[in-house]
């Protein structure tokens, strides 16, 4: 939590890029790492526990598990959608000419 604290102060102060595909390379390799290092954190945590339903009822769990969605959902789902709307749009522009 201190190490995103702080790239996240250093993200904002030094990243002029509006989407990650944009950043310079060191902060798109710094989101890719603390997704996954979140992701393997959250998969270690939720197989602690014994009954798996349970991990409905720890609410900080919950709370977590909305978090790692809507951090993986900006790192790898609308990278990979802004990708290929790109590779799209390159391909369609270039067979109208």
């Amino acid at each position: 939590i201190v190490v995103n604290s702080i790239w996240i102060a250093i993200d904002a102060d030094y990243n002029n890029a509006g989407v990650l595909t944009e950043a310079h390379w060191t902060f798109q390799v710094m989101e890719i790492a603390l997704s996954v290092f979140f992701l393997f954190e959250w998969i270690v945590r939720f197989g602690a526990f014994r009954r798996k339903w349970d991990c409905l009822r720890d609410r900080w769990f919950c709370f977590d598990s909305l978090m790692l969605g809507l951090t993986l959902f900006e790192t790898w789902v609308v990278l990979i959608v802004i990708s290929a709307s790109a590779w799209y749009f390159k391909d369609a522009n270039a067979s109208r000419n």
